[in-house]
């Protein structure tokens, strides 16, 4: 019987060879950050269709819609508030794809574009509801109303601070190639809120058109 030591090896069942080497991060449907952000993203579908619902159910009840001596809102202004916000996550989208093939200055151009867009439509809606003739506490149409737009910008208002916190960690060099997770998580969120407010301008600017 052979007295040389005996080397520690692999229990029966588990594979031989070297360990394999974890990746760097995860992406897309492997990251738990995008599946958080995936649901989040379906609670606030959840309350976008409770809106429009609401907005259907007062409208089938009431004898006219809007109320007498309220005229539907004009187009011009919520036309070019929602063209800029639907505009604003394209810069963000071409720094991600430029990000991933290793060029990080795209991206610290792209995100303050895309901010500026968003603030431009926060500041054009502002002006818009400005001019109404109506508050929130005038009649039910004037509470859905304003409800609906205050939901949209709170919205697009938390898009605009998530997003210069994410240039603030680009400009000190946080993202690249190896890293962009929470760029793509952004991303995601930002459509979201643009296509959302899109729902919204539907509902109170074109339904009651056609």
């Amino acid at each position: 019987m052979s007295d040389a030591p005996r080397t520690a090896g692999p229990p029966s069942g588990y594979p031989s060879g070297p360990p394999r080497a974890l990746p760097d991060q995860l992406t897309g449907l492997s990251s738990p950050i995008i599946w958080g952000v995936l649901l989040l993203v379906a609670i606030e579908t959840t309350l976008l269709a409770l809106f429009v619902a609401s907005y259907f159910y007062l409208w089938l009840g009431a004898a006219t819609w809007p109320p007498p001596g309220v005229a539907l809102p004009d187009l011009v202004r919520p036309t070019a508030a929602q063209l800029l916000l639907l505009a604003s996550p394209l810069p963000v989208w071409l720094g991600l794809r430029a990000l991933v093939r290793g060029q990080a200055r795209p991206l610290l151009v792209g995100l303050p574009l895309g901010l500026a867009l968003a603030a431009g439509y926060l500041l054009v809606n502002a002006l818009e509801y400005a001019g109404r003739g109506y508050g929130w506490d005038t009649h039910v149409y004037g509470s859905l109303d304003w409800a609906m737009g205050g939901y949209a910008a709170l919205h697009v208002t938390a898009v605009i601070l998530a997003g210069a916190t994410v240039w603030a960690f680009a400009l000190r060099g946080h993202f690249h190639r190896g890293r962009y997770t929470g760029v793509q998580a952004l991303l995601i969120y930002w459509a979201f809120v643009a296509l959302g407010s899109l729902l919204f301008f539907a509902v109170q600017y074109l339904a009651g058109r056609w």
